[in-house]
This record gives structure tokens, C-alpha cells and sequence, in this order.
């Protein structure tokens, strides 16, 4: 009984990652960044995938938080507690990037 569980256990589960799979491929990105092959102390790194109908700036570090070398990443560190959003964005201690519809 056991053993007839497992193997519809089994086929439910090979089910359900092919429709995810295919389901998962079939959606159009706007933007993506492949890290692969960076440091990881990069301050900018421009998107890998783009639609057509987007313009955007990258993504970006800004310098008040520090660059981390942790291969194949796009990391930081050395963020600090800053009380406001204008005071976070005036020391640059901030991550970001912008998309827009072209």
C-alpha cells in the first residue's frame, strides 16, 4: 500500500514541475540580470535581459554602502540605520534601479 502511495506521491509531483516548468518559460521578462561571472563589488551592472518596450539604468550601488567580493553576486554591505528615506538617499547608502516604458 505504501509503495503504490509513493509512486502517485511521485507522479503527482513529476506532474506538477513540468506544468511550473513550462508555465515558468512561457513568461516574458521585463528585466533580468544574469550575476554570473561578476565579483560582486560592482557598483553597476547593466541588465542581461531587456524587453524591447523598456529603458532602464542598471542596477546600481550607491557608494556610500560598501561593494562585497562574493562571486557570481551583485552584493553590498555596510548599510547603516539612516531615519529617513531623503537622509538614506543624500548619503547614497541606497540600492536601485528605474524602468520606464519606452
Amino acid at each position: 500500500m505504501a509503495e503504490g502511495f509513493m509512486k502517485r506521491t511521485c507522479s503527482f509531483l513529476t506532474i506538477a514541475f513540468f506544468i511550473f516548468a513550462i508555465g515558468a518559460t512561457a513568461k516574458a521578462q521585463i528585466l533580468a540580470w544574469d550575476t554570473e561571472g561578476l565579483r560582486g563589488d560592482e557598483a553597476l551592472v547593466a541588465s542581461t535581459t531587456t524587453n524591447p518596450n523598456v529603458i532602464t539604468s542598471g542596477l546600481f550601488r550607491g557608494n556610500g554602502v560598501l561593494g562585497a567580493n562574493v562571486q557570481d553576486t551583485f552584493c553590498a554591505e555596510g548599510f547603516t540605520t539612516i531615519p529617513t528615506l531623503d537622509a538614506a538617499i543624500a548619503a547614497h547608502s541606497t540600492s536601485s534601479f528605474s524602468a520606464t516604458a519606452a
